[in-house]
């Protein structure tokens, strides 16, 4: 078994049920530059946490307003326009990073802030 089908396992068994808000964006107005949000929504599975201070200084070199973090499988398609619903809590896609061994995305770890 493989780097990934082990982060699969366990992210069955360990993750929740959130909600993936994939968002796309309609133009409304050519001249102004004026866009409306409509997204499409489907249940994944991540693990779930709260952002250590330590790791957002890190990773953004300054205290960003990142809240939380989700642990997401490698397939999942994702951009830093979507949101994730976490126990009816909406949090905007922040930044992504994606974790690679062989060629292949194990998982992807994304930073979370919590829609103003």
């Amino acid at each position: 078994m493989g780097l990934k089908e082990d982060f699969e396992k366990v992210l069955q068994s360990q993750g929740m049920d959130v909600t993936l808000r994939t968002v796309s964006l309609t133009t409304d107005d050519d001249t102004y530059g004026t866009a409306s949000e409509s997204y499409t929504e489907s249940t994944i599975k991540a693990v779930i946490q709260h952002a250590k201070i330590d790791e957002v200084l890190k990773r953004f070199g300054n205290v960003e307003k990142v809240e939380k973090v989700a642990y997401l499988s490698g397939d999942v398609q994702i951009s830093e326009k979507d949101y994730l619903v976490v126990n009816s809590e909406i949090f905007r896609i922040y930044k992504i990073d994606e974790f690679e061994f062989a060629g292949s995305v194990i998982f992807k770890k994304a930073w979370l802030r919590k829609k103003q």
